[in-house]
């Protein structure tokens, strides 16, 4: 095989640059939920998420008050963008909006049915959860 030395070095850059997708969410908590926050995450996201667009995107748009309770919460099982909108000059109160970058979060959800809760009960996600946290869902 003759092939030139810059096609290789080029080759070789190319593999050293190639990213491998890591989840920014820590998923081993959803496919086993044992932990109240989880519960209550999944219970947020049935009321006031939506999972949409791209296989990657689940966001949360509540209000701002309640957002900025939840940031702590919502970072020990994950990385989001969070950002706030000020509606104040339509006379409306402000929301908080969590943006959720992750493949696994949306796959798990969509599996449960959350593309489809308007039209389907949320018994899909809670056979999942136990028992004695089904309270925070």
């Amino acid at each position: 095989m003759n092939i030139p030395l810059n096609a290789i070095n080029h080759r070789i850059l190319n593999l050293e640059t190639l990213k491998i997708y890591q989840d920014p969410v820590n998923m081993g908590l959803f496919y086993n939920i044992t932990l109240p926050k989880i519960a209550y995450f999944l219970g947020f996201c049935y009321a006031d998420g939506s999972i949409r667009g791209n296989n990657s995107r689940v966001t949360i748009t509540i209000l701002v008050e309640d957002a900025r309770e939840l940031k702590n919460s919502f970072s020990k099982f994950g990385k989001y963008c969070y950002y706030e909108y000020d509606r104040s000059h339509k006379n409306r109160r402000n929301i908080g909006t969590f943006h959720f970058n992750s493949r696994g979060l949306w796959q798990f959800l969509f599996d449960n049915d959350y593309n489809e809760k308007s039209t389907r009960s949320a018994d899909k996600i809670l056979s999942k959860i136990p028992y004695n946290l089904k309270r925070f869902f």
